[in-house]
């Protein structure tokens, strides 16, 4: 395809511009003539069609009037003898098919009817707005096939189905490709003709103009166009003229300020060559500034991290010795407190951008880490994430981070009793915008809720007054709701 377009290309570039401007016309000719064919062909096939739908919904509708008593008492005697008389009289109707909604159906064909069950496609609403041409399987052709839906007061009774011979559609479209292809040969011969006249007449001063020109570039500053056509090209024959007068008393002042110029543009090309030299040592200087900053963040953050990972360890050693259920719960709150926040310090570590972190991901790492903490419950919990991925700022994550800790540890200890009916445990958390383009974070559960007494400005956990201190140090909102389970809405401002 490509090297057929270059060779139209090429020939439409000749090098006289009296034939390259005839050929472009008669292009841009030929293009219009073939946007209309184009254009105009399917419009009149759609026509044709829209004129056969037209038909087929006379037909039908003509047999849905003229038999809607019959159909509603089933009396398929005047129905098969007006159907019979329609296909026997007119050239066009190959079938017509009447269907109820049970399947029971008459058939009606040249010269023949008969009864049949039928399903499937004549039950298909495809055709009820408009007809389309289908190779039909009753007759083993193709036909122009339109549905109609019979219904009497609302009620759907079934379909009536008309199939239309094709012969007056082919012979019209044989007789609309023909015409055209007529009118097109008329139109692109005429179309040339006028063009090479279009051309003739244009660039006929062009090429005055065009051999002046070269005099001019030759060193002949006397050549003079003499162009009378009353028109832009006079106009521009007489500016060429005047100017050719003019660059003739300038050249001389030009060659003076040319050398001027050359000069000032030396002292000018050496005051910038030492700016930029100046300024790439500069910009040397500041990025290792920034490479030496990223390097002692990301070790700030892995030694933080490391540290915190030690008082993890020495927690989770310490809490081998505890024997006291209430003791060894709090190690294990302080543990995972400690966690969450090493975990931020792991995921700045780990990224390119030392302010924001991932929270999708973090919230799954630190969910991943409470259940391996919480291995000895005897129920399972499953969490659900309905998180899209998003970023927040490190003054935001931490705290989120140890609200969440909180929400999640309560929910193993707390939320899941033994004794619930509850089929499988789980944990959702979500995210979502609100209208206002706020960010609105849920965490919720399907346990036993909370008591109906439940109030969290009185209540004396360690664990929620800490979650509601920390909501409050972010300034974010936070909305409780108790309804099969227990859910937490923390709605950052």
């Amino acid at each position: 395809m490509l090297p057929i377009f270059k060779s139209i290309l090429s020939f439409l570039k000749p090098k006289k511009i009296l034939l390259r401007t005839t050929l472009w016309s008669w292009f841009l000719i030929l293009i219009t003539i073939s946007v209309f064919v184009i254009y105009n062909f399917p419009f009149q096939r759609t026509t044709v069609l829209e004129r056969m739908n037209n038909e087929a919904e006379e037909i039908a509708s003509s047999i849905h009037h003229a038999n809607s008593s019959a159909l509603i008492t089933e009396d398929y005697g005047s129905l098969v003898d007006h159907c019979y008389q329609l296909v026997s009289e007119s050239k066009s109707i190959l079938y017509v098919v009447v269907t109820k909604k049970n399947g029971f159906s008459i058939i009606h064909k040249l010269k023949e009817w008969s009864i049949d069950t039928l399903s499937g496609f004549w039950f298909s609403d495809e055709f009820t707005d408009t007809g389309k041409i289908i190779t039909s399987d009753l007759i083993n052709t193709e036909v122009f096939h339109k549905t109609y839906k019979v219904s009497f007061s609302g009620i759907d009774w079934g379909r009536i189905h008309i199939g239309l011979s094709l012969s007056n559609y082919d012979e019209t479209i044989a007789k609309i490709k023909s015409n055209t292809l007529v009118l097109t040969i008329v139109m692109t011969i005429l179309g040339f003709i006028i063009a090479f006249v279009f051309a003739k007449n244009l660039t006929k001063p062009i090429t005055a103009l065009d051999q002046t020109t070269k005099k001019i570039a030759s060193g002949n500053w006397d050549a003079i166009a003499e162009i009378n056509t009353g028109d832009e090209l006079q106009s521009l024959a007489f500016s060429l003229n005047k100017m050719t007068d003019t660059l003739r008393k300038a050249q001389e002042n030009l060659e003076i300020k040319v050398k001027e110029r050359t000069l000032q543009l030396e002292l000018t090309n050496e005051a910038m060559q030492k700016e930029i030299k100046e300024r790439k040592v500069i910009e040397t200087s500041l990025n290792n500034s920034l490479k030496e900053k990223d390097v002692l963040l990301k070790e700030i953050h892995h030694r933080v991290k490391n540290n915190l990972q030690i008082i993890t360890s020495l927690l989770n050693l310490q809490a081998s010795y505890i024997k006291d259920e209430e003791n060894l719960s709090i190690f294990l709150d302080s543990q995972n407190r400690i966690k969450s926040m090493a975990l931020v310090h792991e995921k700045l570590y780990q990224s390119q951008d030392f302010t924001k972190i991932n929270f999708r991901e973090y919230i799954i790492n630190l969910s991943s880490y409470i259940k391996e903490t919480y291995t000895n419950f005897k129920h399972n919990i499953r969490f659900v994430f309905e998180l899209e991925p998003f970023e927040l700022p490190l003054d935001t994550i931490i705290p989120l981070g140890l609200i969440f800790n909180e929400l999640i540890s309560n929910a193993y200890k707390y939320a899941f009793a033994e004794s619930t009916e509850v089929m499988e445990n789980i944990i959702t958390i979500t995210s979502e915008m609100d209208p206002e383009g706020c960010r609105q974070i849920t965490i919720g559960d399907n346990g036993i809720g909370l008591p109906d007494n439940f109030d969290i400005d009185t209540i004396q956990s360690l664990g929620l007054k800490l979650v509601y201190n920390l909501c409050h140090q972010i300034e974010a909102e936070l909305k409780i709701e108790i309804n099969n389970g227990t859910k937490f809405i923390i709605h950052l401002i």
